[in-house]
């Protein structure tokens, strides 16, 4: 005779979030996680939930406005469109090249010989597609500011620091994104969750 039970085991998992500059201002962010347990034959079983719940918004916000804001001091570069764009390129952390890459803005790898795990490739992009790998979040904001502060892009820093309407329409302009309405979708994002507010005043 078979005879099995099933049980949840209630998990906190705990990360801790800090400005790498001074190694200040953490921030702890805690997920409550339910693997699932069998007793089959004498036998425990325990597999991890393959869906773990997704972050909201408020949530990333809280992760990351220091590191935002922490790139906005050495770089100029708004808060407001550093939190904006994380959010709407990883959908606040939780696309796929987040969570296993920590690439949380799209950054592609265009170089032809990079070294091994320097970038990755996913079956539902283009084959020339990669897409730059991070060994932190962190590592990926402070990429990002590199990106933005280049030939490129580095004419937006002749904007205010707290002008995200004029950043946003520059990136679109400058073709960060391919999408027509990026910087109307970016600005909604800023506005909604009044991402201006992080915004540091007179960053030269």
């Amino acid at each position: 005779m078979k005879i099995m039970i099933r049980f949840a085991l209630s998990v906190l998992i705990i990360t801790m979030v800090c400005n790498s500059t001074t190694m200040s201002s953490c921030t702890e962010y805690r997920i409550n996680y339910t693997p699932k347990a069998s007793i089959v034959n004498d036998s425990i079983e325990i597999t991890s939930d393959p869906k773990p719940r997704k972050m909201s918004g408020a949530e990333y916000i809280k992760l990351y406005h220091v590191i935002a804001q922490t790139e906005q001091i050495f770089y100029g570069i708004p808060a407001s469109i550093t939190l904006g764009q994380g959010i709407l390129e990883s959908d606040s952390g939780n696309s796929r090249i987040a969570r296993e890459v920590n690439n949380h803005f799209g950054i592609k790898c265009f170089s032809h010989s990079c070294a091994r795990g320097h970038c990755r490739n996913y079956p539902d992009d283009h084959h020339k597609d990669f897409f730059r790998r991070y060994a932190t979040a962190h590592e990926s904001y402070r990429s990002h500011s590199m990106l933005l502060i280049g030939k490129r892009y580095k004419d937006l820093g002749e904007y205010e620091s707290d002008d995200y309407t004029a950043w946003a329409f520059g990136l679109q302009e400058k073709g960060y994104a391919t999408d027509k309405r990026y910087a109307e979708k970016l600005i909604g994002v800023i506005e909604r969750y009044k991402l201006h507010e992080y915004d540091l005043k007179n960053i030269q």
